[in-house]
């Protein structure tokens, strides 16, 4: 009788570490894991490289390349704000004629840039037109940016359990072990990967380009530690369009720190302001449109 109950209890114990493991790497597992159902803000810092993603040469070309010195990412997933502080030096491709580029005064010697985005505005904070005119540091609109700066807040690990949580993902397993988590956010479609340790992975998702369209756009994360309770990457690699975007090397990360982010007076008016166009006829058949950006329609294009 006893070997039997011994048999017994030897085999619901077998049965309920196999059922145990099989809860492993799934959509609610690694938001336990990771405390995505509690942590409601994020932090983290580290260095590593940027890429000024649109400037390449030509399209074969990387992006000019930027070490970073010092980068933090400032995070509130219930408001969907975003402070991303970076000071970076330019490296000298000696491939290419590039002027030694002049380095805004920032921490540590190199260029430095704040970017902003709550609930969908965007802005950063420089002088306009540039640092060389003097001009005092103010908030700029930075609308072109927005979805940019607003989707990367969902491509971090916490964020993209919320986000799936929240818009009713749908989940199949992965070959070896872990599960693929697909879901709509808006006119966002976003596909995220956790593996059998419960770690988010890759994260996949598309937001609108002028030039590609729906730009595709991915995050990787790996090398995850323990800092300080929280679960996160220690590396992390965005690219956009199938080029790099940032590499980053995370040393330090913090859970549930206050993220507040108000919207500068004007900035939600200057986001929907419609873009003004002028036209300067250079010759005959010939014309100059200008925008209001210094980076828009600045070409000389012939009109038909």
């Amino acid at each position: 009788m006893r070997t039997w109950l011994s048999l017994v209890l030897l085999a619901a114990v077998a049965v309920t570490a196999t059922a145990a493991d099989q809860k492993t790497g799934t959509l609610e597992s690694a938001t336990e894991a990771l405390g995505a159902d509690h942590i409601r803000s994020i932090e983290y810092s580290g260095t590593g490289k940027w890429y000024l993603f649109g400037q390449e040469p030509n399209p074969n070309q990387t992006p000019p390349e930027y070490d970073v010195t010092s980068y933090t990412a400032s995070i509130d997933y219930n408001s969907a704000t975003s402070h991303i502080q970076r000071a970076a030096r330019e490296v000298i491709d000696p491939t290419r004629w590039r002027p030694v580029p002049q380095m805004a005064a920032s921490r540590e010697g190199g260029r430095g840039a704040q970017e902003f985005v709550a609930g969908g505005i965007a802005w950063t904070l420089g002088s306009t037109g540039g640092n060389a005119t003097g001009l005092p540091v103010t908030a700029i609109s930075d609308a072109k940016n927005a979805e940019e700066h607003t989707m990367e807040i969902w491509a971090t690990p916490q964020g993209f359990l919320r986000a799936a949580a929240a818009n009713h993902a749908t989940t199949k397993p992965l070959n070896g072990g872990g599960t693929e988590v697909t879901f709509l956010m808006g006119k966002h479609k976003m596909i995220g990967r956790i593996n059998a340790q419960n770690q988010v992975f890759h994260v996949v998702y598309w937001i609108d380009n002028p030039i590609l369209g729906d730009m595709l756009c991915e995050a990787g994360f790996t090398e995850y530690r323990d800092f300080g309770g929280v679960q996160f990457p220690s590396h992390i690699v965005r690219t956009q369009g199938g080029k790099m975007r940032l590499e980053l090397f995370v040393s330090d990360v913090k859970a549930n720190v206050p993220v507040v982010i108000p919207v500068p007076e004007g900035m939600r008016e200057a986001m929907n302001a419609p873009v003004k166009v002028t036209v300067d006829k250079l010759a005959d058949g010939v014309y100059w449109l200008r925008g209001s950006s210094g980076t828009a329609w600045r070409s000389i294009r012939e009109i038909t």
